[in-house]
């Protein structure tokens, strides 16, 4: 076992992340300081890893750790099913993101999320997909939409607040709802199943 200590923001959400990777031994939260330039003290988790799981190497050298700060830390990826857990397939369609993660990914591609209507322009020339694809655009109601009385206008309106929306369908979208029109939607904060990303310029 090899024992390292990450530093950065919020060691309550960091835990958990190191906690969820397959090859972490333990993590255990406190405080840590590096040497030279980067000598304060800041939050940070101490994790315990097995090294023939999880590949740990110097962001500047790409050598193998242990290696002097800074570094990263990468964990042979996994994911749950509904029979088990396995590792991620490098090739696979990307599924299961949530619109934070789309965004950054979009940003750090000097791209971006297509808007709900920029989506449906590009739609006849678009295939098919097998995922829910986010878009840049809030769920709010069309023009002219109305909330109607008792309980459906409560269940609908509701909803229209702090979601973005999804177009397309998924592999798990039974037929009578796999359409054009379809209007998904989620907090973006949320690894629904199925969703993806298809990205604009």
């Amino acid at each position: 076992m090899i024992q390292i200590g990450l530093g950065g923001g919020c060691h309550w959400c960091t835990e958990g992340v190191f906690q969820s990777l397959v090859g972490i031994e333990e993590v255990k939260q406190g405080w840590i300081a590096s040497v030279d330039d980067n000598s304060s003290f800041s939050e940070s988790v101490l994790v315990t890893f097995d090294p023939a799981v999880v590949l740990c190497r110097s962001k500047e050298t790409e050598d193998s750790f242990p290696q002097p700060f800074p570094f990263v830390a990468a964990s042979l990826l996994h994911f749950y099913t509904l029979t088990a857990l396995i590792n991620v397939e490098p090739d696979a369609v990307l599924s299961h993101v949530s619109c934070c993660e789309v965004n950054a990914f979009a940003n750090w591609k000097g791209m971006r999320l297509p808007t709900e209507f920029g989506w449906e322009a590009a739609l006849d020339n678009l295939n098919w997909g097998s995922r829910w694809e986010w878009t840049a655009s809030a769920y709010l109601p069309y023009l002219g939409f109305k909330t109607k009385k008792g309980a459906v206008g409560e269940y609908n309106g509701k909803f229209m607040i702090n979601q973005m929306v999804l177009r397309w369908a998924s592999t798990a979208t039974a037929k009578g709802h796999s359409r054009k029109t379809y209007r998904n939607f989620f907090h973006l904060h949320f690894q629904w199943q199925f969703s993806g990303i298809r990205l604009a310029r």
